[in-house]
């Protein structure tokens, strides 16, 4: 199964009956999201760089989530994280109500797609709904949660994680500056963190881990992985 099969099978489970991450259950609003709120299109824009889903949590924020088959060197890890923190910076940025309810849309066809209907209030009924919410929650844009998923990940993961958000800016940076070539074409993630303000604005401090696994039907199974359980060395990088 290739990234973009399992991706399609999360996408159309998630359409149906939301994620879960951590136990907690998610609204699935867009995938293939590009850094201005337009979906990532082979046969049309595909110019800037894109996370692979949108999902908002009961509160109405942001949850930001890259998909990868495999993330199992300290490298890998690195590249996901700042995948992920890049494109939860920049939508932040560039977020408000009506990019967010077009954006859900285009990606979840239905009534909204009529240029007469209200796409603001139709993801505001969806999300309602999907929470059973007796009243709309607000629609932001700040205070964007980041997630990483995939089939596998190695077992420097947690300890990466750790590294990546309790670290101090200036060591992270430092770090990816003085470890590997972020001109190179594979490290691209890694500059377009390194040219994010420091310090990070608009992200919670927290990464959750969702590990992914499609079958013939399409059916994720998940786990998350307890960080507590990895500790920290004095070289991130090593093993």
């Amino acid at each position: 199964m290739s990234e973009w099969q399992l991706q399609k099978a999360l996408r159309e489970r998630w359409l149906r009956m939301g994620a879960l991450i951590d136990g907690e259950p998610l609204f699935l609003a867009g995938w293939e999201v590009m850094t201005n709120w337009e979906v990532n299109d082979a046969h049309g824009r595909f110019n800037l760089p894109s996370a692979d889903f949108v999902l908002l949590d009961r509160q109405g924020r942001l949850v930001i989530l890259e998909l990868k088959m495999g993330i199992r060197s300290p490298g890998e890890c690195l590249l996901a994280l700042c995948q992920v923190t890049h494109s939860a910076v920049r939508l932040s940025e560039t977020f408000s109500v009506d990019k967010l309810a077009e954006l859900s849309a285009t990606c979840r066809g239905g009534p909204s797609t009529d240029p007469q209907s209200d796409p603001v209030g139709l993801l505001r009924d969806a999300h309602g709904k999907f929470f059973s919410l007796s009243a709309p929650a607000p629609l932001v844009g700040t205070m964007v949660r980041r997630a990483v998923a995939a089939c596998d990940f190695g077992p420097r993961w947690p300890s990466m994680v750790e590294f990546f958000t309790a670290s101090g800016e200036d060591v992270l940076r430092a770090h990816l500056e003085s470890r590997y070539s972020t001109g190179a074409k594979g490290n691209r993630a890694m500059k377009r963190y390194l040219n994010l303000p420091n310090p990070l604005p608009g992200c919670l401090p927290r990464v959750s881990t969702l590990q992914v696994r499609a079958d013939q039907s399409g059916v994720p199974l998940k786990r998350r992985i307890d960080l507590s359980q990895a500790g920290l060395d004095n070289h991130p990088d090593s093993g």
